[in-house]
């Protein structure tokens, strides 16, 4: 049976019916999809160049992601262990069938893999999912947009986004193909960078934008109250939402443990420094 039994359909029409071989192809508009490194490429051409410019830039950036973004550095480790997991634990059972929007390179894909029965990863980079893949921190793997799911209706039991949400281009769009796939009551899992209020953060978008002009209007729509707001008028009802973590990725083990950690337990203790805090989560429920 294919790992993605009962799950996929056309992205462009709309039908559940595509037939897997060497590539997809659907029967009923006779759109052909091809397969890249073992991922089926469910997209599809046309306007879009910031997405299309963002999907080349990760899709080059994947073998040094790591490195260079410090997600494989001690404080990104703390940050998946300490703040991540426990959230996502919270939502998540063992029977789960779970989707993930903008899986990267998988780090958080080998904690929900943990968690949950079945983890689909989703990226519009394949690039990043090859790397993915080949450091096993995958096993199914689909080359899609989140403005434009290649997944039937009612099929997840739960949709986690990661770091993906805020560079759509439409989120509204994205949330909506979020919730449409989702079974009633299904949980989205959101956490998501607080650029605005995360002063180094918005000093990043600034840097970016000079560079490479991909994403930084995207981004400064992060906040929290514009999540807030977009997924409650998606039709969701939020179940939980905050602000957290203080540590950043690049910082080593012993300076985690013995000054950041610690100070990140003292900030997040006061209300109005937590807000302001590097990372937004939301957990909210389709009707």
């Amino acid at each position: 049976m294919s790992v993605f039994a009962g799950l996929l359909r056309c992205p462009r029409c709309g039908s559940a019916d595509l037939d897997e071989g060497s590539s997809f192809a659907c029967p009923a508009c006779a759109a052909t999809y091809e397969v890249a490194a073992g991922f089926p490429v469910l997209t599809l051409p046309g306007p879009g160049a910031t997405r299309t410019r963002i999907a080349a830039y990760y899709d080059a950036a994947a073998p040094g992601y790591e490195a260079s973004h410090g997600i494989g550095h001690p404080g990104g480790a703390w940050s998946i262990r300490e703040k991540y997991v426990p959230f996502l634990a919270r939502h998540l059972g063992p029977r789960d069938t779970v989707l993930e929007i903008g899986a990267g390179t998988g780090k958080l894909t080998v904690e929900l893999r943990r968690m949950a029965g079945r983890v689909i990863a989703s990226d519009i980079a394949p690039g990043m999912l090859r790397w993915a893949r080949e450091h096993g921190r995958l096993e199914a793997g689909v080359v899609a947009d989140a403005e434009r799911l290649p997944f039937r209706d009612g099929v997840f039991d739960a949709v986690v986004a990661m770091n993906a949400l805020s560079y759509c281009v439409d989120k509204d769009a994205a949330l909506g193909e979020t919730r449409r796939v989702l079974k009633p009551g299904g949980r989205l899992l959101l956490i998501d960078m607080n650029y605005l209020l995360h002063f180094p953060y918005l000093l990043l978008g600034l840097r970016e934008w000079r560079k490479a002009r991909l994403w930084t209007g995207q981004l400064l729509e992060s906040t929290p109250w514009g999540w807030n707001r977009r997924i409650r008028a998606a039709g969701f009802r939020i179940t939980e939402a905050f602000e957290f973590n203080w540590v950043p990725h690049r910082f080593e083990e012993t300076a985690v443990r013995r000054w950041m950690a610690p100070a990140d337990r003292l900030l997040s203790r006061i209300p109005l420094v937590r807000r302001c805090a590097m990372r937004i989560g939301i957990a909210a429920v389709a009707p």
